[in-house]
């Protein structure tokens, strides 16, 4: 816990502090007083804080940051299920011969393309994530007992994005053969 004229001396002048609304939450001074704990900005910091009026003691916490390691930990999780799953989705909804199979028959059912089935697919997992960027309200799991969790969303939307990329890759190569088919007469 800092002084107030400790802070001053660490980041200038207090007044540079500018408090956002936020939850009001409360904390235990030393001295013993409740101290009013709000969201705070100082440049690019956030931080959680509030300064006794008995005393004058500031109370601040920085937002945890993610950190490269970790970032790059996450990452590797997210894309190893996410292969994972492929690899176990592959046999569920395709045959060896073409892992696009089950989006073409759908898009014949419905008078359309593949891309356009994979990318409402997409979409339904893109509502979720949306959702929970913006609520904040998520279960940050692979799964539990209500189902899937947003590192399961991630890692689908991730292979149905390897899936788009699939499918475009399969029609330029069916447009090139076309085109060069065409260029010989």
């Amino acid at each position: 816990m800092l002084k107030r004229k400790m802070l001053e001396e660490i980041f200038g002048s207090f007044d540079q502090l500018s408090y956002v609304t936020g939850d009001k939450l409360t904390t235990d001074c030393e001295c013993g007083q409740k101290v009013n704990i709000e969201k705070v900005a100082l440049g690019k910091m956030e931080a959680v804080g509030g300064v006794c009026g008995n005393c004058e003691t500031l109370h601040i916490r920085r937002k945890k940051s993610m950190k490269n390691e970790h970032f790059a930990e996450v990452c590797k999780e997210i894309i190893h299920e996410s292969m994972k799953i492929m690899d176990n989705k592959k046999s569920e909804y395709a045959v060896p011969v073409d892992c696009l199979i089950n989006f073409k028959r759908r898009a014949k059912l419905l008078e359309t393309n593949p891309g356009e089935v994979i990318v409402s697919d997409l979409t339904k997992h893109m509502d979720v994530l949306i959702q929970a960027a913006k609520t904040g309200n998520y279960r940050w799991c692979w799964e539990d007992e209500k189902g899937e969790g947003l590192k399961q969303r991630i890692a689908d939307t991730i292979n149905y994005l390897q899936l788009l990329a699939g499918y475009f890759e399969e029609t330029n190569e069916s447009r090139k053969e076309h085109q060069d088919h065409n260029s010989l007469f």
